[in-house]
């Protein structure tokens, strides 16, 4: 059961699709320092053995790091993934952050479940003009 929506603070992007937050308006054993994985998309790994997936990796993070750019966002149906991760809908400035490293082409579509494949990004990214 997902969790109601909470006003977040980010103080690190990992990779593309994890987030480090604070949530102040929880205590801080459950509210600082908290990894949030986006629901909804999955970027490729930073330590991925093919060097133009680790190039999209970087780029994915760079992405997330501009979007965000200090900016505060929301955790919306926020709930635990296979792992016990928190996973959520991250939202800035109105926008979902997994929508838009998906329109970018920084990421692929993912509801859990075996990992996706990335390659198909590479195939997109030589498609494009």
């Amino acid at each position: 059961m997902p969790y109601a929506p909470a006003a977040a603070r980010v103080v690190r992007v990992v990779d593309g699709d994890t987030l480090i937050v604070d949530i102040d308006t929880y205590p801080p054993v459950f509210g600082q320092a908290i990894p949030v994985r986006l629901a909804g998309c999955d970027t490729p790994e930073l330590n991925d053995p093919d060097p133009r997936l680790r190039a999209l990796a970087v780029a994915a993070r760079e992405f997330v790091r501009q979007v965000l750019a200090d900016a505060p966002v929301e955790l919306h149906d926020i709930g635990r993934g296979k792992y016990f991760r928190i996973i959520a809908r991250v939202r800035v400035a109105g926008q979902d952050l997994s929508t838009l490293l998906l329109q970018a082409g920084l990421a692929v579509p993912y509801a859990g479940g075996r990992r996706p494949d990335h390659s198909v990004l590479l195939s997109a990214a030589t498609a494009a003009p």
